[in-house]
């Protein structure tokens, strides 16, 4: 059943897995959140810079950028922002 109720918030899952990623949306569109999804760190990274996330939803270990460096770098763009 679709509930025409607002989201709940939205959230990024951050996921080399397909599976993984798709079952977390999926999980999270049931509870009425806006979900976006990212296979990589650098794409994660391009798409909280456009878009501001509730939450962000990160698998630590992938290949090129991991959870850790992503989670950093958010934390490093947060407290130069104004």
């Amino acid at each position: 059943m679709k509930s025409s109720a607002r989201h709940a918030g939205s959230v990024l899952v951050v996921d080399d897995e397909t599976a993984s990623a798709t079952l977390v949306g999926r999980l999270l569109r049931r509870g009425n959140y806006s979900v976006e999804t990212a296979h990589d760190g650098a794409t994660a990274l391009m798409l909280i810079e456009h878009h501001p996330f509730d939450l962000v939803l990160l698998d630590v270990v992938m290949p090129g950028l991991s959870g850790f460096d992503v989670c950093r770098r958010i934390r490093i763009w947060c407290r130069s922002s104004p």
